[in-house]
């Protein structure tokens, strides 16, 4: 259960995060748009629960940043600085 309530906060946040650094929400369309999606990636993080595969949103024309995960480091260190950052 904690698995899972942790995959879907991850991937909650980095919806939100993707709709930020694109500058509308999905399926809006606005002359503020920034960027488009471009679907998803599987990627990975490691937890003392086990490991759980996250949508990576992905964007044409920049690339997607967010801070659930640091470049590479996908390990439960990254998800504890997200939960806590999500908090403040």
């Amino acid at each position: 259960m904690q698995q899972l309530i942790t995959w879907w906060f991850l991937n909650d946040v980095m919806k939100e995060e993707v709709a930020q650094q694109a500058g509308v929400p999905r399926y809006a369309r606005s002359s503020a748009r920034k960027a488009h999606r471009n679907g998803y990636r599987q990627r990975s993080l490691k937890t003392r629960f086990g490991e759980l595969l996250l949508q990576n949103p992905q964007l044409r024309e920049s690339p997607f940043e967010t801070k659930v995960f640091e470049w590479y480091s996908r390990t439960e260190k990254a998800l504890v600085n997200a939960i806590i950052e999500s908090y403040l």
